[in-house]
């Protein structure tokens, strides 16, 4: 990942090769990468070094005004909820915790990863956890579960210009293999056929005192991620659904 250096940075990507950012104005007469176009080589990121998330641990993030997550009224405890979800909506919260982890790396840490992960069982620990590891030039995001996510983004603001290039390899996520939605390892659109596999506790409306299993079943409406995004605030981390399609402001999915 290599940046040439302006806004907010949010990568979501199964598996990372090496990026960069690039900043202008630049001389025209040389500099590095990108210069002859105007184009400055400010920040890269080769993965040549070893990155594992266990090293961070996982914390309780109670959401509210006192989380360093807390936003907007589209925050997963936010007022939207409550208005479109009513009373129903606290009472299904409770039924689940929100653990996070967020640490720097890179040169100077220029970069940082943001993991988030649900627990619904109560035991303290994150049910089926996603990780950020990386080994000989390559990243690796594993996100085994779809209540879960992780984020790549930049540490600090971006300046009013940048370019941002990255180079990703073995994308396994959903779609259509050989034209069905039903694998031949057994997944359904990505998905395990095991369990339910809904959009609780977050919908755009309709009734929220539905048990879970009752929800949208992802494995038949959607499965995607983001190759990258520009959002709208600073601190950009996972966040439910309908809180990422209202501060997306530049989105490359699939």
């Amino acid at each position: 990942m290599r940046k040439f250096v302006r806004g907010a940075l949010a990568l979501a990507l199964p598996v990372l090769m090496p990026a960069a950012l690039c900043a202008a104005p630049a001389r025209a007469d040389g500099g590095g990468p990108g210069a002859r176009d105007g184009w400055r080589l400010v920040a890269s990121e080769p993965f040549d070094r070893r990155i594992d998330d266990a090293k961070t641990p996982w914390r309780p993030d109670g959401d509210g005004p006192t989380s360093p997550y807390d936003v907007d009224m589209y925050d997963n405890d936010g007022a939207y909820f409550d208005t479109v979800g009513g009373p129903a909506f606290r009472e299904q919260l409770a039924r689940m915790r929100t653990y996070r982890k967020s640490f720097a790396f890179g040169e100077r840490g220029w970069l940082t990863a943001e993991l988030a992960a649900r627990d619904a069982d109560g035991d303290g620990r994150p049910d089926a956890p996603p990780s950020l590891t990386s080994r000989g030039g390559v990243a690796r995001l594993d996100e085994p579960a779809h209540q879960a996510g992780v984020v790549i983004r930049s540490s600090r603001d971006l300046p009013a210009e940048y370019r941002v290039e990255m180079t990703l390899r073995g994308l396994d996520f959903g779609g259509q293999r050989g034209g069905s939605w039903d694998y031949p390892d057994g997944r359904i659109n990505g998905y395990s056929p095991e369990g339910c596999k809904t959009n609780f506790p977050w919908a755009s409306g309709g009734d929220y005192a539905r048990p879970e299993c009752e929800w949208a079943d992802v494995r038949t409406d959607s499965n995607g991620f983001y190759y990258m995004s520009i959002m709208d605030y600073r601190q950009v981390a996972p966040h439910n659904n309908v809180f990422v399609h209202g501060h997306r402001k530049v989105a490359m999915d699939g």
